[in-house]
């Protein structure tokens, strides 16, 4: 009877090695039970394999449909042991609105040779029943073209607070907003932005080229500000073949209709434009009632909820999450 058990698990540790000197490696079962709280993080499953490594619960932003290669916030290492209920807490106080991918993911033990599981997947969304903030805009018109830049302060609030939306810049051939002359479709979150050393957010502008506009650089203690000149990098423009007067307005599209909602439409700016191409010289600025300057600490930056007073501001608002 020993001399059969022995030979019976020799050959089962022969079938194993030529298992996996075959790349036939054994896949490890995945977790079950997976269960997450959208509000304070917590979470909790099944452990059902007890050749398993440890785990890791991450969460992944998706835009677009597509998910994020990095994580946006992550649980601590969750060793496997001897399986059974597990348990633990991602911070999610850092997570914007829109759509995220929480993700169980199983690691093999080092050296082990076993394959891991398919991640389990759940998806989330925060900022539900939200309203994406109203867009301000500085609109340049040059003669027969007109020129539109979105308000860096939303920029930086949606990059920071909501999301990088859609937003729908239009020019009108009436004031009661009835007659589209033409529309432009802003992916914001393709605009390219860096990171200020204060954390401020600098979103794209020069100092050679462009029509030019200005913002107040504030002074060192016990001195008066100064005027540093940049340009604004545009996100809309325009060109008529007509000329009269017309009005541009902007308003940021939800991606997540019945979720959140998107911004209402910003105020119209009207502009006087003709049929002679641009000059650079004789132009106006104007601007929504609450545009915002960016400070300039040696270039044009607009931190994360500084300015006050925006119509459906994301800290005014009351919103919850949920896995759908």
């Amino acid at each position: 009877m020993k001399k059969a058990l022995a030979l019976l698990l020799t050959m089962l540790m022969l079938l194993s090695c030529l298992s996996l000197a075959s790349g036939e490696a054994e896949t490890l079962s995945a977790p079950e039970n997976f269960v997450f709280n959208t509000e304070t993080g917590e979470f909790t499953f099944t452990s059902t394999d007890p050749n398993a490594g440890y785990y890791f619960v991450r969460i992944y932003g998706v835009a677009g449909g597509q998910e994020a290669v990095a994580y946006t916030a992550s649980s601590k290492r969750i060793n496997a042991g001897k399986g059974g209920e597990k348990s633990g807490k991602v911070d999610v106080s850092g997570l914007g609105w829109g759509q995220y991918n929480i993700k169980l993911i199983t690691f093999a033990a080092s050296g082990t040779g076993y394959q891991t599981p398919a991640p389990v997947v759940l998806s989330a969304f925060y900022g539900v029943g939200g309203r994406l903030t109203r867009p301000e805009l500085l609109v340049v018109a040059d003669n027969n073209t007109v020129e539109v830049t979105i308000d860096r302060f939303n920029l930086s609030d949606y990059k920071g607070l909501q999301y990088l939306p859609i937003v729908r810049v239009t020019l009108w051939a009436d004031e009661a907003l009835t007659q589209e002359a033409a529309h432009t479709d802003v992916v914001t979150g393709a605009i390219v932005s860096d990171t200020h050393p204060t954390g401020a957010y600098i979103w794209p502008y020069s100092l050679t080229s462009g029509h030019m506009n200005y913002a107040a650089q504030a002074g060192m203690p016990g001195q008066e500000p100064t005027t540093q000149w940049y340009c604004l990098v545009p996100e809309a423009s325009f060109t008529v073949e007509e000329a009269g007067t017309y009005y541009v307005t902007a308003q940021a599209l939800t991606d997540y209709e019945g979720i959140i909602e998107s911004s209402q439409v910003s105020e119209a700016v009207a502009v006087e434009l003709n049929t002679e191409a641009p000059d650079f010289e004789d132009f106006s600025i104007q601007t929504t009632s609450l545009w915002k300057d960016q400070p300039v600490m040696g270039m044009p930056t607009a931190p994360v909820g500084a300015a006050e007073g925006r119509v459906d501001a994301a800290q005014g608002q009351t919103t919850s999450s949920m896995i759908k």
